[in-house]
């Protein structure tokens, strides 16, 4: 059974990358190429963002990606999210969107204009890491308290790899299962 960072954590070379003036759109197609080879790592859900001197300076997921979908988000993301966590009524977080005008155009207007976005813009920084050496519960709470599927994981400051929330999931079931 795996039980630390290290026989958890991706390598960060097994994931596709993009350079930092990509698209969105370019970034998408990376992914899904890197998905359509067989892996045991896979399948990927994000690709790691490269500057112009080829280091890694973040990633952009499939979240990431959606978002980008519709820029104005952002404007009404944290009044959401705060009246989501009191479990608000649907229909208030519904106007909400409409005020900001969150769905004004059609999803092929969407993906014409991510075909514009730079990764760049929209990627997330090295900021959400862990090091090799951390608790897998620290992973754990990082995931959670930072709401993110993933985090980046270092080793004397390199780094190294990424633990995603889908394969510590797998290793408590794993865990759970040599209990039972």
């Amino acid at each position: 059974m795996k039980t630390t960072i290290r026989e958890l954590m991706i390598p960060i070379d097994s994931y596709a990358s993009v350079n930092e003036d990509a698209t969105l759109l370019d970034s998408v197609r990376a992914l899904e190429l890197s998905n359509s080879k067989p892996s045991e790592n896979g399948p990927f859900r994000a690709v790691i963002v490269r500057d112009k001197n080829n280091e890694i300076i973040g990633k952009i997921g499939q979240i990431g990606m959606l978002k980008a979908f519709e820029p104005k988000y952002e404007l009404a993301e944290e009044e959401i999210a705060r009246l989501a966590t009191i479990d608000f009524d649907h229909l208030i977080i519904q106007s909400i969107m409409q005020k900001h005008k969150l769905w004004d155009e059609g999803f092929k207007e969407s993906l014409e204009r991510a075909g514009k976005i730079r990764v760049k813009d929209v990627m997330n920084s090295l900021s959400d890491s862990i090091n090799i050496n951390a608790k897998l519960v620290e992973a754990i709470h990082k995931l959670i308290s930072l709401n993110v599927l993933a985090l980046f994981v270092k080793e004397k400051g390199n780094l190294v790899g990424i633990i995603r929330l889908f394969d510590i999931y797998d290793a408590m079931v794993a865990g759970t299962n040599e209990i039972i």
